[in-house]
């Protein structure tokens, strides 16, 4: 039996079937890096579930959990990262209505959250990291979430953008041919071009205006604008943090054929999508260019009134 070929428009998880257009929304709930912290605590489970219910009322389709990791290796040990990970699992599970994927590096830590019931894995070395991954993911239901992150070794590679794009186009086809042929259905498979983790700010800015090079794939790509840090402070290669500049960059994104987006204010950048999505829709020379597109002819503008 021959291979189905991905869509961008659904996204195959344990939770069924999630269609992507016009867009979805995924909140990220960070857990604090500090080892001392415990998902269990009930300090820390109380205000993780309150940024879980807002984001749910302001209107995500899913939830991000898991511990910023910061780079190639993770943050914390494979026995703490279980221990704040799991009880704040639980804690969502049973009050909020939403797929939740949880991303992680680890097979372990992937096994025991698809134990809890988990939509989604992300790994976020893009099965680089734990060899044990791609098989654990296999031996489930759960969607799959790809992300490039690049290694130090790659910094002082001195290649330019256009090498940096076939960098991520070619590690990421590597990683999704890995997992169909572990078994994983293409349905299942998302990816994550790491935007904010490669180079300047300027690089991320590129990288999302080129993220077309990633959609020809046929596989739903995911923009995540916002830094991988508890504090939301901005590392060298992030965006600026905000709002505003979620929303701006999400807009413009979903421009150029995104329709998945992994943020921090849910409200904010929805109702950017909202209304980028309405302007489009109304607008006529838009239209008369979608239709020549289809036709393989020229649009006529409109003549004005």
């Amino acid at each position: 039996m021959s291979q189905r070929l991905p869509s961008s428009d659904r996204w195959v998880t344990s939770r069924g079937s999630i269609p992507l257009d016009p867009f979805l929304v995924m909140g990220i709930l960070d857990l604090p890096a500090d080892a001392r912290s415990n998902g269990g605590d009930p300090a820390v489970g109380g205000l993780l579930l309150e940024r879980a219910l807002r984001m749910q009322s302001a209107g995500a389709g899913m939830l991000d959990l898991g511990v910023p990791g910061g780079g190639a290796v993770p943050a914390l040990s494979e026995a703490d990262e279980l221990r704040r990970l799991i009880p704040a699992l639980r804690t969502l599970a049973a009050r909020i209505d939403l797929p939740i994927s949880v991303n992680t590096r680890r097979a372990s830590v992937a096994r025991a959250a698809l134990a809890e019931g988990v939509a989604v894995i992300h790994d976020v070395s893009g099965l680089s990291f734990d060899p044990e991954m791609v098989e654990v993911v296999a031996g489930s239901d759960a969607g799959l979430l790809l992300m490039h992150l690049r290694t130090d070794s790659d910094e002082g590679s001195g290649g330019g953008f256009s090498d940096l794009l076939m960098e991520v186009a070619v590690e990421l086809g590597e990683a999704t041919q890995l997992a169909v042929d572990a078994g994983i259905d293409v349905g299942r498979i998302a990816l994550d071009p790491g935007i904010g983790f490669d180079g300047s700010p300027g690089r991320s800015l590129a990288m999302i205006r080129e993220m077309g090079l990633l959609d020809e794939a046929g596989f739903p790509v995911v923009l995540g604008p916002a830094p991988d840090t508890s504090d939301g402070a901005a590392g060298a290669g992030s965006l600026p943090d905000g709002p505003v500049a979620e929303s701006v960059v999400s807009a413009l994104a979903w421009e150029r054929g995104v329709r998945l987006f992994r943020v921090r204010h849910v409200g904010a950048v929805l109702e950017a999508l909202t209304l980028v999505r309405q302007m489009v829709e109304d607008d006529p020379v838009a239209h008369a260019v979608d239709a020549a597109s289809a036709s393989g002819g020229d649009p006529d503008p409109p003549v004005p009134a």
